[in-house]
């Protein structure tokens, strides 16, 4: 036997996602309000999904290349 302590790994971002979208149509009024109290920006919520489809681009360009 080990004594290291075992640990569970973190959650990735899909279960995150899946985990909220869950909660917003089983729990709405609860997951709203804790949705609501979260510090966000529009720009913390678009660039990395910006940043990924201008990525896109010129990804494939290296490839095809």
């Amino acid at each position: 036997m080990s004594d290291i302590p075992t640990s569970n790994p973190p959650p990735s971002p899909a279960a995150g996602i899946i985990e909220r979208a869950k909660n917003i149509i089983l729990k709405p009024k609860e997951t709203w309000a804790v949705i609501d109290a979260e510090p966000a920006t529009t720009q913390s919520i678009y660039m990395p999904y910006v940043l990924v489809l201008a990525a896109i681009g010129p990804i494939a360009q290296l490839i095809g290349g």
